[in-house]
């Protein structure tokens, strides 16, 4: 765990939250959301240098969190060096959508590396005001997203590049907004009619993508997560 100080968890609580509002924009606005994600993961990546250097033993303080964090490295190396074997081809946005990836995930490693080690530092307040940015946030989007269908172009996308995509990222969105609100109130009634409200509105969005697998999966990742 990292040390637990005043400046640290002010930092952190702040990280938490701007990263829960890049992710609760991701279906409205463009550009943003990946601006506040690169910021918080600089932040990562400072802390756990810094840290590690003091103490080097907290990379294996966790064991299971350092394997699947040296997965997601392995699994960013692989698209990096994709993109850059194929950096001649035809197909730009393919080789660049390769390199954004890869850095992404390995920007990640490091955001959930850090995340986890500083968890207990967690304000509860700060966890329910990132709640209610996912939730507002994907009402937003619902919204948005219904009032954008035409005739011409039936199937949402939002500000992503397909339907499919779209409909992935609100049931991303939505299994982490429930996973907080689990964490936040538990099993109580309000958690129960926030988790309903929330399995509401990532069904509707996922439906007016028309995508057939993310509106059978969807069903099927709530009620393994209700069980």
């Amino acid at each position: 765990m990292l040390k637990e100080t005043r400046n640290n968890a002010i930092i952190f609580n702040l990280c938490f939250f701007a990263l829960a509002c890049s992710v609760s924009l991701d279906l409205l606005v463009k550009g943003y959301p990946e601006k506040i994600f690169y910021l918080v993961s600089y932040v990562a990546v400072t802390y756990i240098i810094l840290n590690t250097y003091k103490n080097p033993k907290i990379l294996v303080s966790d064991k299971p969190l350092m394997l699947l964090c040296i997965s997601l490295i392995f699994f960013s190396a692989s698209k990096l060096i994709r993109a850059e074997l194929f950096k001649n081809t035809d197909f730009i946005d393919i080789r660049d959508n390769y390199h954004t990836v890869g850095k992404r995930f390995l920007l990640t490693a490091f955001v959930l590396f850090y995340f986890n080690q500083c968890r207990r530092m967690l304000n509860k307040n700060v966890l329910k005001v990132s709640i209610a940015a996912l939730f507002i946030g994907l009402i937003m989007a619902l919204w948005l997203g219904y009032l954008s269908r035409t005739e011409l172009e039936p199937r949402v996308k939002w500000t992503t590049d397909a339907a499919t995509t779209g409909a992935y990222l609100a049931v991303f969105i939505s299994m982490i907004s429930i996973i907080l609100i689990r964490k936040c109130f538990q099993s109580s009634v309000l958690s129960l009619l926030m988790f309903l409200g929330t399995f509401l509105a990532s069904m509707i969005m996922v439906l007016l993508t028309e995508t057939r697998a993310a509106i059978f999966l969807t069903p099927v990742l709530y009620l393994a997560f209700f069980l």
